[in-house]
């Protein structure tokens, strides 16, 4: 029965994994489902299109220049439009980050724009074309990830400078206009680190007709400005439409590229609506697809079941028969337990019986040796008062001893403070008659020294007197330059250290740099100076008492030698540290 188990067992885990893939299959093609019915409603949809107010056509077109007309008009039209999904819709996608819309979606957001802008073009006679291709496509994914990974203040138009490089194009050769939307914020906090205010959001959900809306308010606000217009009626090129996020917004982009100059690599297939009946072809394989799949998880579900019956069948009887034999195991040892017991108590009994006469003979005994301790006791409890008397005199003698002692022990501890005081006294002297010592050898050497100094100034004093009168001039001078010499020798030069430091950071920045250094002890300041050669020819020097310096004003991306000192100002001068080794930086 035990193998029996084991390959139910077997068979129950097989039929698990082959439920969980079926149900794998089933939840894609659930989805593929989901993707293909939107995609269906889109094409079937009416509400792809704007028509617009004749004023609006003939100011357009030039029949016309009463633009208040015009613009009045449109923004009545604009008012009354119904979109191609609404909110509830069940092809209402809900998206956690409006930046991250599924492929499908995205496509479906390109094909309405593109289908609102094509009803406008035909109406004012537009003969510009706006193509979605799989290279505009491309485009708008790597804008949005540069444009959410960026944290410049400029975003839009660093995202297109990015990604332009990346695939390829002049950044200049790409255009994009984007409206803002707001987001649904369910909670916010503030902070201030290192003096600037940041904000942090907690959001809700985006809905897929709140983006289409923004598209659609997108289209329509260029189409509202007299200037602005053109970038929807005549623009030509390849387009496709981005979603970002920053702070509380969505935004979504409508960027279009000159079709001139595009590199080889960058793809210019066109990527063409499906027809419905396409759409409703891959609709109705996808709902077959879906029927099957589910079929397949109900025959998966159903041999799971069978199994998991048989192998739980089969779990319940070898756990009865494990019971019923647990229960006939503790009825035998119970037995033989009963058993044991009583032949123990039977020895017992014996045992009792065979050593109860020793048992008496040992209790007279002990009666007999109590009787004794008795007697003994009451001779120590005799003996013991008398020792407690003699030790009440003892207690008396040992207090007149203590007190004896106490009395020498104060007398020592102040024969103690004395010595302590006198030694202190000693060793106070000893240090006055070394420094005494000191002194006098010191005041030796000066007292030598000065004699050196009297007997070199006898000795010239000698020689002068034998020379001749024109000589003896000569001689003044050589003798006043030899006592400067002397003097020079005998005074002491001080010299006056600066401390260093060096740089703990340099950064380039927009024309500039910033450097820091550690701060030196005992400096009035410190000196940067720089130049674009090695060699700091033509070096520029700036001097500040910060430990941060900015330099502004420099060449954009251009190598700068650093170097960095330290002065302090004493007496009426400055003395300064050495130039650090030179360090580069570059600014941007």
């Amino acid at each position: 029965m035990q193998q029996e188990k084991s390959e139910s067992d077997a068979k129950l885990a097989s039929a698990q994994s082959d439920l969980a893939e079926k149900k794998q299959k089933a939840d894609s093609a659930s989805q593929a489902l989901q993707t293909a019915k939107k995609d269906l409603s889109s094409a079937t949809s009416t509400n792809e299109s704007l028509t617009l107010p004749q004023s609006y056509i003939d100011y357009v077109t030039g029949k016309s220049t009463d633009w208040d007309t015009a613009k009045k008009d449109l923004q009545d039209v604009v008012n009354n439009h119904t979109y191609p999904f609404t909110d509830g819709d069940e092809n209402d996608t809900v998206y956690d980050d409006p930046a991250a819309l599924s492929e499908s979606d995205q496509k479906r957001l390109d094909f309405y724009v593109k289908s609102l802008i094509d009803s406008v073009k035909s109406q004012v006679g537009s003969t510009s074309k706006l193509t979605i291709t799989d290279g505009s496509l491309e485009f708008a994914k790597r804008y949005t990830q540069e444009y959410q990974s960026s944290n410049y203040v400029f975003r839009k138009y660093n995202a297109i400078k990015s990604a332009s490089s990346i695939m390829g194009l002049d950044e200049y050769a790409v255009t994009g206009y984007d409206i803002a939307a707001n987001r649904q914020v369910t909670s916010r906090s503030i902070s201030i680190i290192n003096g600037y205010i940041y904000n942090s959001y907690e959001f809700g959900t985006t809905k897929m007709s709140e983006i289409a809306k923004a598209a659609f308010d997108l289209v329509t606000q260029e189409l509202a400005n007299p200037t602005d217009y053109n970038n929807i009626i005549n623009n030509n090129g390849y387009f496709s439409v981005a979603v970002t996020t920053q702070d509380d917004k969505f935004y979504v982009c409508l960027l279009t590229i000159n079709p001139n100059n595009v590199p080889s690599r960058f793809n210019t297939n066109e990527v063409v609506k499906p027809s419905q009946d396409e759409l409703t072809a891959a609709a109705q394989k996808a709902q077959a697809d879906s029927d099957q799949a589910n079929k397949d998880v109900e025959s998966a579900q159903s041999t799971f079941d069978q199994a998991q019956a048989e192998n739980q069948k089969l779990g319940q009887e070898i756990s009865d028969l494990q019971k019923m034999i647990s229960n006939g195991q503790s009825s035998v040892a119970s037995l033989q337990k009963q058993l044991t017991d009583t032949a123990k108590l039977q020895s017992q009994i014996k045992e009792t019986k065979d050593s109860l006469p020793a048992k008496q003979a040992a209790l007279q005994a002990a009666n007999e040796k109590v009787q004794s301790t008795q007697n003994k006791l009451n001779d120590c409890k005799t003996a013991l008062a008398a020792a407690q008397k003699e030790a009440a005199n003892t207690q008396s003698n040992l207090d007149k001893v203590k007190a004896d002692a106490s009395s020498a022990q104060q007398k020592l501890q102040t024969a103690q403070k004395a010595y302590d005081e006198a030694k202190k006294k000693q060793e106070k002297l000893t240090s006055s008659v070394a420094s005494l010592t000191k002194k006098l050898a010191y005041e030796k050497k000066q007292l030598a020294h000065a004699k050196a100094v009297l007997a070199l100034a006898q000795s010239k004093k000698s020689t002068t007197k034998k020379t001749s009168t024109k000589k003896t001039t000569k001689k003044k001078s050589t003798k006043k330059s030899t006592k400067k010499k002397v003097a020079k020798k005998v005074k002491k030069t001080k010299k006056v250290v600066v401390a260093s430091s060096k740089f703990t950071s340099l950064k380039g920045s927009k024309k500039a740099f910033v450097g820091k250094w550690k701060k030196a002890k005992s400096v009035s300041g410190y000196q940067v100076r720089y130049s674009t050669a090695s060699s700091m020819k033509k070096a520029k020097t700036k001097s500040t008492k910060a430990t941060k310096l900015k330099v502004s004003g420099l060449k954009n991306k251009k190598k700068y030698y650093v170097q960095l000192r330290s002065y302090r100002k004493l007496s009426g001068k400055t003395y300064y540290s050495a130039w650090t080794k030179a360090k580069t930086v570059k600014t941007r």
